[in-house]
């Protein structure tokens, strides 16, 4: 078959990722500048990139009873491939509906499996995966990594994108992957967004509940956002932050929305009270890409 290529989240930062080994005197080096010890024992380190439609997911965190999650299934194919249970660690918990571009996640294993093959490398270990997942969710590349890579705290940042028709009528192809707002001024729009960006900005009322600072960082973010006119007849809103706060990309584009709509001024967005933001449908969110320090390179492209 023709080779995959890396999409956009595939992020090729030095040399070929290395083969993890044993974790001892090993500490992850995070994005923030702390760091923790790696996990220790024999054990082999993955990471592996996802491309899934979210439509029929309860998100991807896995949860208990039968609810039917992205990292549910990942999990349950990996054990499969693997012959031993296997637990994912994801950059991002997409919510219900969320859809994921190049979501990362890391996972280890030990360094036999049952069988007559104690190495299961990524080029064996990726078509097995490939067929073991449902269609809605596709590996697209595993690697061996290094021990001090964590798919989440290693990130930089990450980069989300909403997708907008500005129609109330659309196709059965595209409606699983946009909100059918309507007419919008997407003028107005950007000009609100680039007020938004690239200052720090307490984002309490862009969030629902308590933040976790411990998952999310503080409120106060630096937030890289604009909005641009798409092909056929919609509209497109890019988000880059390091750490999201819970449901910030949906409501961020909430809040542009009522711009777009003429229900808010553009400035208003600095200083909005959350009973005015709607938060946006999630099936027009889509985790785009994930950037990751040099010390941790992407997985090698894999022939489908």
């Amino acid at each position: 078959g023709r080779p995959l290529r890396a999409p956009t989240g595939l992020i090729k930062v030095g040399a070929a990722a290395a083969a993890g080994g044993r974790a001892s005197g090993c500490h992850r080096v995070l994005a923030s500048g702390g760091a923790v010890p790696c996990p220790g024992g024999d054990r082999l380190h993955w990471r592996l990139h996802l491309a899934y439609d979210g439509t029929d997911y309860a998100g991807w965190q896995r949860q208990l009873g039968r609810v039917q999650t992205v990292q549910g299934e990942v999990d349950r194919a990996l054990s499969q491939v693997f012959a031993a249970e296997v637990r994912t660690v994801g950059v991002s918990r997409t919510d219900r509906g969320v859809h994921a571009r190049c979501q990362v996640c890391h996972f280890s294993t030990s360094d036999r499996w049952r069988g007559a093959t104690p190495g299961l490398e990524a080029d064996v270990a990726l078509p097995r995966l490939r067929r073991a997942l449902p269609a809605a969710v596709l590996a697209l590349a595993l690697g061996r990594t290094v021990p001090a890579f964590h798919a989440r705290l290693s990130a930089v940042r990450k980069r989300y994108a909403y997708r907008l028709a500005l129609t109330s009528a659309v196709s059965p192809f595209e409606s699983r992957y946009c909100w059918p707002c309507g007419p919008l001024d997407v003028a107005a729009m950007d000009r609100a967004a680039r007020l938004l960006s690239g200052r720090r900005h307490d984002f309490t009322a862009l969030t629902v509940g308590e933040p976790d600072p411990s998952y999310h960082g503080g409120v106060e973010k630096t937030l890289d956002v604009h909005v641009q006119h798409a092909s056929g007849g919609g509209a497109t809103v890019q988000l880059v932050c390091d750490r999201f706060l819970y449901r910030m990309a949906r409501r961020v584009v909430g809040a542009l929305v009522q711009v777009g709509r003429g229900v808010l001024p553009p400035e208003r967005v600095l200083h909005l009270e959350r009973s005015e933001v709607p938060t946006a449908p999630p099936q027009g969110l889509c985790l785009e890409h994930v950037e990751y320090p040099g010390d941790f390179p992407a997985p090698e492209d894999a022939p489908l």
